[in-house]
């Protein structure tokens, strides 16, 4: 950059601070990225280099997206982008990438349908330009088996993640960081589909590279550390699962601040801890940050929110806060209206569902809607874990025994 305002050729300059910006994305330095893609995007605007314009605002809009979880300048910079680049005439590398985090931006507001039809254009058009086996193509790749994972087809998710990180390993080798995305949603995938040694396999592999790679205060260590602390909640190893959740949330509150929807996920992994360890005034505080959080980035309708609210509601039911344990029931209630909620956010929904229906008996005496709430908790957990025994369907069917309207 130095060299090129020597020079003081205008275009130059706007290239340098888009390299600029590139290299700061790189080592986690994520607000000054943003701002080098701003200035870059600003100065190529001004001496008319339409190719550097398009590239930055590209740029700027994923580490917006992807890295600070600010959403809310997304819908214009795609609209201003595309135009650029349809200006330029370009079907190739620009307008793939910028399809590829416009895929990103809608599964990020929880619209699925439209980021699979995104990521697959972008993937077509990599495809046609760099052949089946490119680090674009596995990126692509990747983003479909994640519209998939959170739609509950695990399966699905898989076949997808596999076949990207086989390009991954052929590209760059095992142990690059390039893996790291994958590998994370491989791991998901499979602690989703309740193949607990497969995801600590998967997780185990990321945190190796990620720690190597990155250094043990990267945002990605930090994400390492939260999927394997779900991984050991779900395997009863609390004080495991403890451990990894404290430093996650540390990791997270120090790279990308306090109020980035990644703490408010940490918080609610310490919420649910709390509760396990005995405390709920401690765990009804994790969980009432996370809410917060959440709510203020990603907006109050986001599925994503079902889990905190979830979380809250349980803690005052528990502390014998009725009035307000409903209200946050019935907030998950409104998110998961016309069927928001789906994959794992269908797993708060059903015991938001359970517990308004003990409380509602225990509040106001029997009642039909309670037993239907119940029912409807049942309804959910057998379709997403179909032929699955377990403690949460033992405790809805001994309910529903014991429990009949007179």
């Amino acid at each position: 950059l130095a060299e090129a305002r020597k020079i003081a050729y205008q275009p130059l300059i706007a290239e340098a601070l888009y390299w600029v910006g590139i290299s700061q994305d790189q080592v986690a330095k994520f607000e000054q990225a943003a701002q080098a893609f701003e200035d870059a995007a600003a100065l190529a605007d001004t001496v008319k280099h339409d190719e550097i314009r398009a590239k930055a605002k590209t740029e700027l809009l994923n580490v917006l997206v992807n890295r600070l979880a600010r959403l809310d300048r997304a819908d214009s910079l795609i609209k201003r982008s595309m135009a650029i680049i349809d200006r330029l005439g370009d079907e190739g590398d620009i307008k793939a990438s910028l399809l590829n985090i416009t895929g990103n931006v809608f599964l990020k507001k929880g619209a699925y349908d439209p980021a699979l039809e995104y990521y697959q254009a972008a993937l077509k058009i990599w495809k046609s330009i760099s052949g089946p086996d490119h680090p674009d193509v596995a990126t692509c790749l990747t983003g479909i088996g994640n519209v998939y994972d959170s739609k509950g087809q695990y399966d699905r998710a898989l076949e997808f993640y596999h076949q990207a990180i086989k390009i991954w390993e052929k590209t760059v080798g095992p142990e690059h960081s390039r893996l790291i995305s994958v590998l994370n949603n491989l791991g998901i995938a499979y602690y989703n589909n309740q193949e607990h040694a497969r995801a600590l396999e998967y997780f185990g592999r990321l945190l190796k590279i990620s720690e190597k790679v990155l250094g043990p205060e990267h945002p990605d260590m930090a994400m390492s550390l939260n999927n394997m602390a779900n991984v050991y909640s779900a395997m009863k190893n609390f004080p495991k699962a403890s451990e990894y959740f404290m430093r996650s949330f540390k990791i997270n509150q120090k790279a990308l601040g306090p109020e980035h929807p990644d703490v408010g996920i940490s918080l609610i992994g310490l919420g649910a801890m709390s509760h396990l360890n005995g405390d709920d005034q401690k765990s009804l505080e994790f969980y009432q940050e996370a809410y917060r959080i959440l709510k203020k980035v990603l907006g109050p309708n986001h599925p994503t929110l079902v889990w905190a609210a979830t979380g809250v509601g349980q803690a005052q039911w528990r502390l014998g806060n009725t009035p307000q344990a409903r209200k946050y029931f019935e907030i998950v209630f409104s998110i998961c209206g016309e069927d928001n909620c789906q994959g794992t956010n269908k797993g708060p929904l059903s015991e938001s569902q359970f517990t308004l229906a003990q409380l509602l008996w225990k509040s106001a005496g029997p009642s039909q809607q309670a037993i239907q709430l119940a029912q409807q908790a049942r309804e959910i957990y057998l379709s997403e874990k179909p032929g699955e025994e377990s403690k949460t369907l033992a405790e809805i069917d001994a309910w529903l025994e014991k429990h009949h309207m007179p």
